[in-house]
């Protein structure tokens, strides 16, 4: 599954914590106001523009009143180090089915991960097949 400029952005807000909540109440406004032109001159209304504007305005303010400085990398790719000998013997131990996210290494039995609340990198283990794709993912 391949990631979209939605999640990037979104990751970019929890990132920078309340600058981020103002940065995307500041979209919502431009959302808004380009919603309010393009009524205004064509007579038009996206319902969608309106409810994205509202939202973003609604989250933004919400993150950027309690949101704090950062969100401490919570939502940041860890540094890539090898895989631990002890961390393999864990996956290969484990009785299947079971989830794996590739990005923290947790090992779990939910799809999405309880760590970095991602599911993109989270894969699958039901057989032996599936742990040695789990492995290489992690390498």
């Amino acid at each position: 599954m391949a990631r979209g400029a939605f999640d990037e952005l979104l990751d970019w807000v929890f990132l920078h914590g309340r600058l981020g909540g103002l940065a995307l109440a500041g979209l919502g406004l431009i959302l808004g106001g380009v919603t309010v032109a393009d009524a205004l001159t064509t007579g038009g209304f996206f319902v969608v523009m309106a409810a994205a504007s509202v939202l973003f305005i609604g989250l933004g303010g919400l993150l950027a009143v309690f949101g704090t400085g950062e969100s401490g990398g919570r939502f940041v790719m860890p540094e890539p180090k090898p895989l631990s000998p002890e961390l393999e013997q864990a996956l290969r131990e484990r009785p299947k089915p079971f989830y794996v996210c590739t990005r923290c290494r947790h090992i779990q039995s939910v799809y999405n991960c309880e760590l970095c609340l991602r599911s993109v990198d989270c894969v699958e283990v039901r057989d032996d097949d599936d742990l040695g794709l789990a492995i290489a993912a992690m390498e």
